[in-house]
C-alpha cells in the first residue's frame, strides 16, 4: 500500500518492525501495536502505518517485559500524538 504525504510525494519506508504503544486515558500502556515508520522524502513528515490488530496487551503475562525489550532496542513509538 503507498501512503501519500500532504505535499502528493509517496512516502518511504523508513523503518519496519516497529511497536506503536497505544496509552489508556490515565496514561498507562495499553496494547502494543506493530507498525512501520514512513517518511515523506522531500518534507520529512512522519506517519506511523499500523498493523490491522495488537500484537501485545497489558492483560497478557510479559507486556511489561516486551514493552522494556522494544525500548531498549530503540523501536517503541511513544509519545506521538
Amino acid at each position: 500500500m503507498k501512503v501519500a504525504c500532504n505535499c502528493g510525494i509517496e512516502m518511504k519506508n523508513a523503518r519496519t518492525g516497529m511497536v506503536w504503544l497505544e496509552l489508556k486515558e490515565d496514561g498507562t500502556p495499553y496494547q502494543g501495536w506493530s507498525c512501520d515508520k514512513m517518511e515523506c522524502p522531500d518534507c520529512g513528515n512522519v506517519v506511523y502505518r499500523l498493523a490491522n490488530s495488537p500484537m501485545l496487551h497489558c492483560a497478557e503475562k510479559g507486556f511489561d517485559a516486551n514493552l522494556h525489550a522494544a525500548r531498549e532496542v530503540g523501536i517503541l513509538v511513544e509519545d506521538v500524538p
